[in-house]
């Protein structure tokens, strides 16, 4: 996991911020409580599809509308065959296309903070 990825983790902000930005990057919201976040990345050299996910935590305290951000977790979909022994699960062009994400991420909830 890069950087980037562990620098949203155990961040705290409200439902609202969490959802609204993680949507408008093209996360979709999971049911259950709290929710978790996905987005497919697509490898284009080898057509894998690969799933970012976040999940939230209950933030510590009283206050039920904010929300902790998790580890953010990157694997395959499920559908591809199984990862030859010796390989990267995950190839280093994609972390860096998640990484991407969770930088942005970071910014707009930052930004979001500031106004």
């Amino acid at each position: 996991m890069g950087q980037k990825m562990k620098r949203i983790m155990g961040l705290v902000y409200t439902r609202d911020q969490i959802d609204r930005t993680l949507r408008s990057r093209g996360f979709i919201r999971r049911s259950g409580q709290p929710p978790v976040y996905d987005l497919h990345l697509r490898d284009p050299l080898s057509g894998q599809e690969f799933r970012l996910r976040i999940p939230t935590h209950p933030s510590p305290g009283p206050d039920t509308s904010r929300l902790r951000l998790g580890k953010p977790v990157i694997d395959r979909c499920r559908g591809y065959p199984p990862v030859k022994s010796g390989h990267s699960p995950v190839p280093d062009h994609v972390m860096e296309a998640a990484d991407h994400q969770i930088a942005e991420i970071f910014s707009y909830l930052n930004s979001d903070n500031l106004g």
